[in-house]
């Protein structure tokens, strides 16, 4: 007798992407509860306050409003450490001077993707924002700011989030390169 309480089977998760969102629960700066590109730039300021000890800092769901962010209001935060943060969607990044220069991004980025996707300001230089592919680029090539204990934690802590909402199974979708010495 279960209290006339419903029983459901097991949940399977048919596309997710584990690390991703292990590392971004337990890892990473939040900005889901941000509407504005100032109120994500408020969070992170708080974040940075509250980690000084952290050597980067990623972060994700921040909304674009529009209007494209720049690297300056992330510098004005942080000049000696990278920051970079993906979108709500995943499929941009505003990153800060530093993580520019850290990633490597530059003229070669801009000429393999293009000025639509890599924006650039009018002397050619990148602005801190970018889509898709320059953006998917960009993000991989940040997995190294955490260590695989880092990596692992977050797995872990996304692994209990989807246990207790009921998921058995799941199909990860994107473990990269630099994620298959975790194995």
């Amino acid at each position: 007798d279960y209290s006339g309480k419903y029983i459901y089977p097991g949940f399977i998760e048919a596309h997710a992407h584990p690390l991703m969102a292990g590392s971004q629960l337990a890892l990473e700066i939040d900005l889901n509860a941000s509407e504005t590109l100032e109120e994500a730039v408020e969070i992170v300021r708080e974040f940075i306050a509250e980690h000084p000890e952290m050597k980067a800092y990623k972060g994700s769901g921040w909304k674009n409003s529009g209007r494209a962010p720049h690297k300056s209001m992330l510098d004005a935060i942080c000049t000696d450490k990278p920051i970079y943060l993906s979108s709500v969607d995943g499929h941009s990044g505003w990153c800060n001077s530093k993580a520019i220069e850290v990633l490597e991004l530059g003229q070669d980025t801009v000429d393999t993707f293009g000025k639509e996707v890599c924006r650039v300001d009018d002397n050619g230089e990148l602005i801190g924002y970018m889509s898709e592919g320059p953006h998917f680029m960009a993000y991989q090539k940040t997995t190294p700011w955490f260590t695989p204990e880092d990596i692992c934690r977050g797995y872990m802590a996304w692994q209990d989030f989807m246990f207790k909402q009921g998921y058995t199974a799941v199909c990860d979708c994107g473990v990269t390169d630099p994620l298959l010495p975790l194995k």
